[in-house]
């Protein structure tokens, strides 16, 4: 049995890694290369929202459809709104101006493509951001991981598989669920989107396939 000092001490070195945690999360929320969300859409600026009306009716239509898509020309910003709207529920962080759906619990959510290599070079690169070396089990162990609308710091852990990312835990500010944390899993199917089947606990969802993004929720 350890001696009374021994546990004090042991519970001592527990707090202060804590503490060294907490700051090194606060340091990667501080650094915009982690937090490409906090700049999407701004009130002013040459990204300003008002330039995106198409992007704003795509986000207050999720208020009243549980199923959406958002289809236009190559290049106008489909990908980074389908990522940008997902990041919100699975984070449960709205910016002061989102009208669309919101989840007021943590959720388990879908993020797909049409082929393996458009899910991972594509979905996951905007959503996660573009995959590097590393082990994939924890914040920083891997190049490229946090630098998609989902912040770094957000991040609790993943897995991969074949090269990329297969589930993504994220830390929600809206608690934890007895399952976890909010979730989102990437899939891809070489059969198109009627291939594809959400589990039923599944609460939303985002594909994307050239020229369209769709987005679904419960």
């Amino acid at each position: 049995m350890p001696s009374v000092s021994q546990s004090i001490k042991a519970l001592q070195q527990e707090r202060r890694e804590e503490q060294a945690t907490q700051e090194r999360r606060r340091e990667i929320a501080r650094n915009p290369k982690y937090n490409r969300i906090r700049e999407q859409f701004p009130d002013a600026g040459p990204f300003r929202r008002e330039l995106y009306p198409k992007q704003m009716l795509f986000f207050r239509s999720g208020a009243e459809y549980t199923e959406r898509c958002f289809m236009a020309a190559n290049r106008v910003g489909k990908t980074r709104a389908g990522a940008c709207e997902l990041t919100y529920h699975l984070t449960g962080k709205y910016p002061p101006w989102w009208e669309g759906r919101r989840f007021h619990h943590p959720i388990e959510a879908w993020a797909a493509g049409s082929t393996l290599e458009t899910t991972r070079d594509i979905v996951q690169a905007e959503l996660l951001g573009k995959l590097g070396p590393g082990s994939y089990t924890s914040p920083g162990e891997s190049i490229g991981r946090g630098t998609g609308m989902l912040p770094l710091a957000a991040s609790a852990r993943c897995s991969r598989v074949r090269a990329a990312w297969r589930t993504q835990w994220i830390r929600s500010t809206c608690g934890m669920s007895p399952e976890g944390p909010a979730s989102s899993g990437s899939r891809a199917t070489s059969r198109g989107a009627p291939a594809l089947r959400a589990p039923e606990n599944t609460s939303s969802g985002w594909m994307r396939s050239a020229p369209w993004t769709c987005t679904w929720s419960a």
